[in-house]
């Protein structure tokens, strides 16, 4: 079915003119956004590879965990130590460690290296720079 765009008024020409520019918009943001994704992915794959072979958590806990680090303003993320700083699962980012949070973990020292950091420093162990070694 193909249109004859000279029986088209002016209105309905530029209207339609409208509804071309509206889809090459959307078919380039739906690109990009797949572009995004993929790169995101493949960064994303070995830290959650990580985190499921050492924590036992699932594939869905890991995409959890990431999902609700993407709805949240890093500036504002806290973190709880306990009271002797020994090291406390997180168990989300609620309570993730921010860069530079000092921990003891299995009798050693570390700082956080990054934030949102929820592993542990033999769970991922580029998280963590060991202090007083």
């Amino acid at each position: 079915m193909s249109t004859q765009y000279s029986d088209l008024s002016d209105e309905q020409l530029n209207a339609t003119l409208e509804d071309i520019r509206n889809e090459i918009e959307r078919r380039q943001k739906t690109t990009r956004a797949k572009t995004q994704l993929i790169q995101a992915t493949q960064t994303l794959t070995p830290y959650i590879n990580t985190y499921t072979e050492t924590t036992g958590h699932t594939l869905d806990d890991a995409l959890t965990l990431i999902i609700d680090n993407l709805h949240q303003n890093p500036s504002t993320t806290t973190t709880t130590p306990t009271p002797d700083n020994t090291f406390k699962q997180p168990t989300g980012s609620h309570d993730a460690y921010k860069q530079g949070d000092i921990i003891t973990y299995q009798g050693k020292q570390y700082k956080s290296t990054t934030n949102n950091n929820v592993w542990s420093p033999t769970a991922y162990p580029q998280g963590w720079e060991e202090i007083n070694a």
